[in-house]
C-alpha cells in the first residue's frame, strides 16, 4: 500500500480516538497525533512539509524520523530564535577503533592534545553527519563526572540508540550565536518527541527512562556550529530502541494519550 500524507494523519488521528494502546503502534501514532496538536501556530508548514515526502519517507513513521535532504534546509530552524545562550552541549558516541586512536591521558599535556584531537575529530563528524541540523542540549559541566552515559542518551530522547562494549560517550561545548525551539519539522513527526507548548524559547527532550521532561534542547544549522571543548565519560553497554525501554516510559505514554483523549471527548 502506498502511504500518502493524508493517510498517515487520519491513522494518527484515529489512533488517538479510539485505537488500541496496548499495541504499540497505534500509541506512537497517538503520540504523533499529539505533537501535531501541539504545534500551534506552524501546523500549516507541518501539514505541507509532509505532503512533500515520498512514500518511503512516510512509511517509516512516527519510529523514524523523516528528512526532505539538505536541499531543503529553508524548511528547519523555523521555530522561536533565542540568542540569550551562546554555548550549548553535543551528546554523540565514539566508537573503540576512534577512542584509542586519540593521545592518552596520562599527562597534562597529553590531556591537552587528547581535547584537541577529540574537538577535531567532532569537526569532522558534523560536517559529514546527516541532515542539515544538530540537536543540542543545556548541561550543567560542574557534574559532568556524576553523569551515566546511557542515562543521559535516555535523558536526551536518543531513540534506537545501542552502546556497544568499548564505546564511549563524549560531551561536546558548542559555542553558536543564535538557537531555535525544535520544531515538529526539525524531528521529523517522530513520536519519541515533544512538541513543547510553553512559551519557553526553548524545547524539552522527552526522556525514554520514564517520559517525562528532562532536558532544555534547541536546534541549529550544523554548519553554525564550533565545537569548544570535550569531554569523554565511562560507559557501559545499553540499547534504547523498543522492546528495552522501560515500562515506565510506555505508561507514561498511555496515559498522555488518555488524558488527550478525555479532554477531546474521545473513546478510552
Amino acid at each position: 500500500m502506498t502511504i500518502t500524507a493524508r493517510h498517515l494523519m487520519r491513522r494518527a488521528y484515529g489512533a488517538l480516538k479510539s485505537g488500541d494502546l496496548a499495541e504499540r503502534n497505534n500509541l506512537k501514532d497517538a503520540m504523533g497525533w499529539i505533537n501535531f496538536q501541539n504545534s500551534v501556530p506552524n501546523r500549516q508548514k507541518i501539514a505541507d512539509f509532509f505532503r512533500r515526502l515520498d512514500s518511503d519517507a512516510l512509511t517509516g513513521l512516527p519510529s523514524n524520523p523523516a528528512r526532505l535532504g539538505t536541499t531543503d534546509e529553508k524548511d528547519y530552524c523555523q521555530g522561536t530564535c533565542s540568542t540569550k545562550v551562546s554555548r550549548f552541549h553535543w551528546v554523540d558516541i565514539v566508537s573503540k577503533q576512534t577512542a584509542t586512536s586519540l593521545p592518552r591521558k596520562a599527562s597534562q599535556k597529553n590531556q591537552s592534545l587528547f581535547r584537541s584531537e577529540l574537538i577535531r575529530w567532532a569537526e569532522d563528524r558534523i560536517s559529514v553527519k546527516k541532515g542539515p541540523i544538530l540537536w543540542l542540549a543545556e548541561l550543567d559541566e560542574q557534574h559532568f563526572q556524576d553523569i551515566q552515559p546511557f542515562g543521559l542518551l535516555g535523558d536526551l530522547g536518543r531513540y534506537k540508540q545501542v552502546l556497544k562494549q568499548d564505546d564511549r560517550v563524549a560531551i561536546y561545548t558548542v559555542e553558536i550565536e543564535s538557537v531555535h525551539k525544535p520544531t515538529m519539522i526539525d524531528a521529523g513527526f517522530a513520536f519519541f518527541w515533544l512538541a513543547w507548548q510553553d512559551d519557553d524559547s526553548y524545547g524539552m527532550t522527552l526522556g525514554l527512562n520514564n517520559g517525562q521532561p528532562t532536558y532544555k534542547e534547541w536546534v541549529a544549522p550544523k554548519d553554525s556550529v564550533k565545537v569548544v571543548d570535550a569531554w569523554f565519560l565511562i560507559s557501559g553497554e545499553g540499547s534504547l530502541v523498543d522492546e528495552q525501554l522501560p515500562i515506565a516510559y510506555w505508561d507514561s505514554c498511555r496515559q498522555r494519550v488518555l488524558a488527550r483523549r478525555s479532554f477531546l471527548g474521545g473513546s478510552a
